[in-house]
């Protein structure tokens, strides 16, 4: 892939986010409840964009169901193995789960796991986070 890391990094999960987003759609997906698509932005400084959310949401008492959090999808470094990372510290384990089954599942490249704090899960609020943006599904209170 490309060896730099700006544009597959804010790019690449943009790109996941909006296929996973044209793919729900070209099933006819109807959610039960409402499904949030978010893009953060001062990531690099601490995950300071979903920080500021999540704690927003946490502090609103948002009934967040789960979220599953995607970031430079698409970099490979010059020379590695083609791989999914996904995050095990700060995580949901049965949502964590759930998205390694989604990569056996799906993909032809295997998922490796790796650690990196996550903000949503730090605010209370199951979640997983692979290595591009967000899928957030919340409760509909209507």
């Amino acid at each position: 892939m490309w060896p730099f890391l700006p544009a597959p990094d804010d790019g690449s999960g943009s790109v996941t986010i909006l296929e996973a987003y044209r793919a729900l759609i070209a099933a006819n997906f109807r959610p039960e409840r409402a499904v949030e698509f978010h893009w953060y932005s001062a990531e690099e400084g601490g995950l300071l964009g979903s920080q500021a959310v999540a704690l927003d949401y946490e502090r609103h008492s948002v009934n967040v169901l789960a979220m599953s959090q995607f970031d430079m999808t698409a970099w490979v470094k010059r020379g590695a193995p083609e791989e999914v990372g996904i995050i095990t510290d700060f995580v949901d384990p049965h949502v964590t789960q759930f998205n390694k089954e989604l990569v056996d599942k799906y993909l032809d490249i295997p998922y490796v796991e790796t650690k990196c704090g996550a903000s949503w899960s730090k605010a209370g609020y199951r979640s997983s986070f692979t290595i591009g943006q967000l899928l957030l599904l919340v409760a509909d209170e209507h």
